[in-house]
């Protein structure tokens, strides 16, 4: 799978558990809103029948309070009401039982059945069932509220997925690329551009186009080694762009697919560079003649960071010796030699360098197209270093 669909994938994963989670609350707050529309609809429906019913209402609790004051127990008056019942006589027809610990009379009524507080009149009764019903009803504007802004949270969370998934699936404007691109390169901790061949062509090219007075070249002490140039503008460096530059030549050069950890460097003037070889030799395209003394950087040690460092146009990929790129990004992995190839170790890269960055830049970064970064890793192989 394509980092983008990988991308995509997450993040409808994640929109989903969010949805689901937010429509569980919605089901639930609409329950909640049936329940109590259904309790106000009966509540205030009772209190229309009890006013309806005013009178023989209150008729009957006078006699069940009346006849408990004479001194007759519960069972018997329960007795006597189901009794008159029986005969269809009016009130007790309306009769149902009695909850002498609540002084509750339950009555039917209309084909509802309802209780009365045998403490209060039927119109006291009455106007309980209403407040009850008024309650209910004022919770019901809360909960449709609470609907309405869960509803737009999940529309909320809708539109923020598919602009996300619309910000990584839409392809990524070519970067106009520097003219020292087509070299290996990087940026000293002090500023120097430094820059080598990729191969015999880019070699012959960085020492006899790009070599000026006063710039400092590199070569490793072994066959296929890149010519490394450190652009000096006629500046000094100090040990540290030599020790960096040291380190970037090491890394490109044959012991990186060797696996050798560290291996001799060395520096000289572009004086000493030529392409004329000792009378009846020849030199093939891409290598040069080194006279003089040679001035040796002894084990330099094979390990270079690729990272992510921001511009102008965005996000953009660099490479070069740890301390170098960690001078211009927090936002960096570093890599040493191993058997992973270029492809997967430029994805294993780029997920990790997205998963240390904020949410807006994981976007921009899943969306670098995996050459970039490949373009950094030296001879097509390597490992993360954990380190």
């Amino acid at each position: 799978k394509t980092s983008v669909k990988m991308g995509a994938e997450e993040i409808e994963d994640s929109t989903k558990r969010e949805i689901d989670s937010l429509e569980r609350i919605l089901e639930e707050q609409r329950r909640s809103l049936s329940e109590l529309r259904d309790k106000a609809n009966i509540y205030r429906k009772i209190g229309d029948i009890i006013f309806s019913h005013l009178y023989e209402l209150d008729t009957l609790i006078s006699r069940v309070m009346n006849e408990k004051r004479n001194g007759k127990k519960w069972d018997e008056i329960i007795e006597m009401l189901l009794r008159e019942k029986k005969s269809s006589l009016t009130p007790a027809n309306y009769f149902v039982s009695i909850n002498p610990e609540t002084l509750t009379l339950q009555v039917s009524v209309d084909g509802q059945e309802f209780n009365l507080n045998l403490k209060m009149t039927a119109q006291q009764n009455a106007s309980e069932y209403y407040e009850m019903a008024k309650r209910a009803e004022d919770k019901i504007d809360g909960i449709e509220k609470a609907i309405a802004q869960t509803i737009a949270k999940i529309e909320e969370v809708k539109a923020k997925a598919s602009k996300k998934i619309e910000a990584i699936s839409k392809p990524p404007i070519p970067r106009r690329k520097e003219w020292y691109e087509k070299f290996r390169w990087f940026f000293s901790s002090e500023g120097f551009l430094v820059i080598g061949g990729r191969d015999a062509a880019t070699n012959e090219t960085v020492i006899r186009k790009y070599m000026e007075d006063r710039d400092i070249v590199f070569h490793a002490d072994i066959s296929g080694s890149p010519f490394v140039v450190v652009k000096t503008q006629g500046k000094e460096p100090t040990e540290k762009t030599i020790i960096e530059a040291a380190q970037f030549t090491a890394s490109y050069s044959r012991a990186w697919r060797e696996q050798i950890r560290a291996i001799d460097v060395y520096w000289v003037k572009p004086e000493q560079v030529s392409k004329t070889p000792p009378s009846g030799e020849y030199l093939p395209r891409g290598s040069f003649m080194i006279y003089g003394n040679k001035n040796y950087i002894r084990n330099v040690p094979l390990e270079i960071a690729i990272g992510i460092k921001r511009d102008k146009d965005g996000p953009r990929v660099i490479g070069g010796p740890v301390e170098a790129i960690a001078e211009q990004t927090n936002l960096y992995v570093k890599i040493i030699p191993g058997d992973e190839t270029s492809g997967k170790l430029a994805k294993d890269i780029r997920g990790t360098l997205a998963n240390m960055a904020s949410p807006e830049e994981r976007e921009e970064i899943l969306k670098i197209p995996l050459e970039e970064i490949q373009a950094f890793i030296p001879l097509g192989r390597g490992s993360i270093s954990n380190k």
